[in-house]
């Protein structure tokens, strides 16, 4: 497979994916489904069309049509590796970092849009739930399914599928694309943010499965707080506390709040990072390191193991794609150092972008229209 045909079926992919998932969106608001008299069954349905559809067998589908691979070799070039234990911990971590940020990247951007008139329009439905039930049900349908899916999608497919053009260059247009398929002009900065670090942290680790797990703490966090603010439950009233802090009738109080904020969640954030790449990739190297040695110790018969054998081996696992950049110079930023090394990137054409072009217009007139739409 050409690199050229791969960057183009990937925007293709993606394209289509979006469009559909646009289409569902406006048949949705226009009452088509309507016909389904529980609210419940209702989102039931609408949301497994979106993500399992849409999001998840759409493009493995395409995927396997355009490359001509199986889905096993699909599933294996989005990158789905086991991590350990300690990973995992340092990813719960993550996602409730990553909500926090959240809270103040929106209390910033939804106060500037708010300024200019614009109101925000949530419709509520009689449930015959109990809360509880409810919430459990929410929890599948916005945490579980569009951490699985909607990664799949993104950090998988879209990621993976553009990273010949540059680890960078992959992860800003993956994120950007994140924040433009929400289709909301209250959800597109945060979620350009999140989607960013969820594709350096993808990348990073050299595995997607941190990036669905930081997905799922991030939207249950924020399903359980409105939950818990709304009927009570514990942190309810913690949640409620902050949310005054960061927003305030003072715009320029907000603002100051929303950035002290955003310093501490920031720091904490980067930190967990370094922790998640210690525990993920460096091991992997320190691993493939002492396997290379033992390697090389056999050859040697054990004379000299390092000096002859050992050294050309350890050498040659420096220079694959799982270390540090020890030997680009130079390093034109921090974010360098935990990006694996890629010496030979490809410069996409105007073909090669034409649906990402596509992408990029839809999901911009779309989240406009969600702008106008609050406005007016």
């Amino acid at each position: 497979m050409q690199k050229t045909n791969r960057i183009f079926g990937t925007y293709l992919i993606y394209f289509i994916c979006m469009a559909l998932f646009c289409v569902m969106r406006i048949l949705s608001e226009i009452g088509v489904f309507n016909n389904i008299k529980s609210p419940e069954l209702r989102s039931v349905v609408t949301t497994l069309i979106i993500q399992i559809g849409i999001m998840f067998l759409l493009p493995l589908i395409l995927c396997c049509l355009f490359f001509k691979k199986t889905p096993k070799s699909i599933i294996k070039h989005n990158e789905y590796k086991n991590i350990g234990f300690k990973a995992i911990l340092i990813c719960i971590a993550l996602g409730f970092l990553i909500y926090f940020l959240n809270v103040a990247i929106s209390a910033v951007s939804n106060g500037i849009i708010e300024s200019f008139g614009y109101k925000s329009y949530a419709t509520t439905e009689v449930t015959s739930l109990t809360p509880t039930q409810l919430f459990f049900l929410e929890l599948f349908l916005v945490a579980v399914l569009p951490a699985i899916c909607e990664e799949f999608l993104h950090r998988g497919v879209l990621l993976q599928g553009i990273r010949s053009l540059g680890y960078k260059k992959a992860i800003l247009i993956s994120g950007f694309l994140f924040g433009l398929i929400h289709f909301s002009i209250t959800q597109t900065v945060y979620a350009m943010v999140i989607g960013i670090l969820l594709g350096f942290i993808a990348i990073v680790s050299k595995s997607i499965m941190p990036a669905i797990i930081i997905h799922f703490v991030n939207n249950a966090i924020s399903l359980y707080l409105s939950f818990a603010s709304t009927n009570g439950w514990v942190g309810g009233k913690a949640y409620s506390f902050v949310i005054k802090f960061l927003v305030s009738t003072n715009p320029i109080l907000t603002f100051i709040a929303c950035m002290c904020f955003l310093v501490v969640i920031s720091t904490g954030i980067v930190f967990l990072i370094y922790l998640l790449y210690k525990y993920t990739t460096l091991k992997y190297v320190q691993k493939e390191i002492d396997n290379k040695l033992r390697q090389a110790m056999s050859v040697s018969n054990n004379k000299n193991p390092i000096i002859f054998e050992g050294a050309k081996k350890i050498q040659e696992v420096v220079e694959t794609s799982y270390t540090l950049n020890l030997y680009s110079p130079p390093i034109e930023s921090p974010v360098d150092v935990m990006l694996p090394k890629q010496p030979n990137i490809y410069k996409a054409n105007f073909i090669d972008r034409i649906f990402l072009y596509g992408s990029t217009v839809l999901g911009v007139l779309v989240t406009i229209f969600t702008l106008i739409w609050g406005l007016v």
